[in-house]
């Protein structure tokens, strides 16, 4: 049971699919002058994962007026260096205190080619359109905008987009998605071999699970010859959640995914590129994960030499799967009915959601 409950959350974190960009076209109609807006609203938008990475936009908006005269509120994604690149998000329609929130997924048909939006549009604009209209591009009636500047995108872009700079040419959250997952589905196969009194195949993922904490170059891969050991390579990239060793460099990709992705915000935190309280909180997570990490490391090195599934072993092996579902899911800590980034608390199933919020686009 809890193997099932460690897969459905790394299933749960995101995979990917693809966005339609649709051409613009002339407006035809001329909106009427609207000279009600009198307070100022604003928002927030971010994008998320349904079927592909970043392939969805979110978007929360306070402060919005109750429209009159045929009038809607209409987001759009806009590629301002391609003027032949826009896609809408909307109408918007705002509850009774002008709070809007919209999730494009629940848009039928939206970003039907499953494209990397973040990578298309750093650029989100809100306007006043007709309703009923097929809107292709916004119209002359602004009423919020916002970008990520070219400087902070690029520093940002490891974390969400893949480029040659990356492992095997991967984003660093899916990287690490990969290998979390990759260690759930190896501690699920070790539970099942342990009930059927399968020593072999639980010391083979004890090892497989190894080679996803410290990677290729790590020092236990290396002393134990894990390389050798059967579809080990088809477990993970090579680069492992854990870095190598405290030096690691990760132009060789010696760092672990854990590090590269703290050295990614560290940067952003330092050039005032990300809201600080934001960073800080994937920052305390990468800190709890780490930890969880090498303890779960630590308990798989001590169950390796193991030659039969006795009581001792078998708690050890509890003791690990405990373990990793802490890693993947985190923990309430401090009982408080919520987890939290707090030291201890969030980790995995949390880090992507924070991590997004970095890269979230303010509307004003």
């Amino acid at each position: 049971m809890l193997c099932v409950c460690i897969l459905s959350v790394l299933f749960a974190i995101g995979a990917g699919t693809f966005a339609s960009i649709r051409s613009l076209a002339t407006r035809s109609t001329p909106l009427p002058s609207v000279s009600t807006l009198v307070t100022k609203p604003e928002g927030t938008a971010w994008f998320y994962d349904v079927r592909g990475q970043d392939d969805n936009i979110e978007m929360y908006l306070t402060a919005l007026p109750q429209l009159k005269g045929g009038l809607v509120y209409v987001g759009w994604l806009v590629n301002p260096y391609r003027p032949d690149q826009v896609l809408a998000v909307g109408p918007i329609i705002p509850d009774h205190k002008g709070t809007a929130l919209v999730q494009s997924d629940q848009m039928q048909g939206f970003n039907g080619q499953a494209e990397n939006l973040r990578r298309i549009f750093p650029r989100v604009v809100v306007t006043l359109e007709k309703a009923g209209e097929q809107w292709q591009k916004p119209g002359n009636t602004i009423l919020m905008q916002g970008n990520i500047d070219q400087t902070t995108s690029t520093t940002l872009s490891p974390l969400f987009v893949r480029s040659a700079y990356t492992p095997k040419q991967t984003s660093l959250l899916v990287g690490l998605h990969t290998q979390t997952r990759g260690i759930a589905r190896w501690m699920a196969n070790m539970t099942e071999a342990q009930q059927r009194n399968d020593v072999a195949t639980v010391r083979a993922d004890l090892l497989r699970l190894l080679y996803l904490l410290e990677g290729t170059h790590g020092p236990d891969v290396a002393r134990l010859n894990v390389a050798a050991q059967q579809n080990i390579v088809s477990a993970g990239d090579g680069v492992g959640v854990l870095s190598a060793n405290a030096a690691c460099k990760q132009e060789q990709h010696t760092c672990g995914y854990l590090d590269m992705l703290r050295a990614t915000v560290q940067t952003l935190m330092t050039q005032q590129r990300v809201p600080q309280a934001v960073a800080q909180k994937v920052l305390t997570t990468l800190t709890t994960m780490k930890q969880l990490a090498q303890h779960v490391q630590q308990v798989a090195l001590e169950l390796v030499t193991f030659n039969k599934l006795d009581a001792a072993t078998v708690q050890k092996l509890t003791t690990l799967a405990v373990g990793i579902d802490t890693l993947l899911n985190g923990s309430d800590h401090d009982g408080d009915g919520s987890i939290d980034p707090v030291p201890g608390e969030a980790a995995t199933a949390q880090l992507y959601g924070y991590a997004q919020q970095l890269g979230a686009i303010r509307l004003a």
